[in-house]
């Protein structure tokens, strides 16, 4: 069977009358207790950067009528362009479906649906960042501007590179996440010595300088160390440098 998210019945006013109306009540029931009561996350892969989808099992909320995933994850529509990415619900009949587009454009919270929405269309709480095959996700549940799907996201990702500090003045490192419009808002870099026992941060006593690029966005930066500094040494021949970038998207 394929997946699908299926609009959940509503018992009919009235006491019930039959099993079919004991069971639409019972599945209501518990359709509201796990939608307003869980910390629930629609999308899968969380711990990976492969694409997302609608997890099975899943309720999501849609202009005040409940549905629910069954059938296995449900897989989004959509080749998004690399940026930032978001998950559009639309309702089809008793159904409904999700797509992965590039903008949040006209969509505002909707004190009523408790959601992001743009007529009858909605944008999920969560902002992705689609660097080629890779998918960032990220929580505005959890988010302080959890009330506005276009705010800047800030996060970092570390990485470590080699660097024969005895000889090479300065260090070109690009950013972790390659696409060109990424802005870095600052970099953080740390030393470790040849023998591994001296780990120090390099603006302690160097300076890293930026290299910014078109458009005003910084996609890498210069670490360098000054002549005759600390790390001019023998020591420091083979180092390694634990660089984070932090990023804004």
């Amino acid at each position: 069977m394929a997946a699908t998210c299926d609009l959940i019945t509503a018992p009919t006013g009235g006491a019930p009358l039959s099993t079919a109306d004991y069971d639409a009540q019972n599945n209501y029931i518990t359709a509201a207790i796990n939608r307003l009561l869980a910390d629930q996350l629609h999308l899968t892969e969380w711990d990976t950067l492969t694409v997302p989808d609608i997890s099975n099992s899943v309720y999501v909320e849609h202009g005040g009528a409940l549905f629910q995933v069954t059938g296995g994850d449900l897989a989004i529509t959509g080749a998004p362009n690399n940026g930032r990415v978001y998950v559009k619900v639309v309702r089809t009949a008793n159904a409904l479906d999700f797509s992965f587009v590039n903008s949040a454009a006209g969509y505002t919270w909707n004190y009523v649906y408790n959601g992001f929405y743009s007529g009858s269309d909605q944008l999920l709480p969560y902002v992705l960042y689609k660097d080629g095959t890779d998918y960032y996700k990220f929580d505005l549940n959890h988010s302080l501007d959890k009330y506005d799907i276009s705010a800047y996201i800030e996060f970092c990702e570390t990485t470590t590179i080699t660097w024969n500090m005895d000889t090479i003045t300065g260090k070109n490192i690009s950013g972790i996440i390659n696409y060109p419009t990424t802005l870095i808002v600052n970099m953080h870099v740390s030393i470790l010595n040849n023998a591994g026992t001296s780990l120090l941060a390099l603006n302690k006593y160097d300076t890293i300088g930026g290299d910014v690029q078109p458009a005003g966005y910084w996609t890498r930066s210069v670490a360098s160390r000054t002549a005759l500094s600390f790390f001019d040494a023998a020591a420091y021949n083979a180092a390694t440098a634990y660089v984070t970038c932090f990023y804004r998207i």
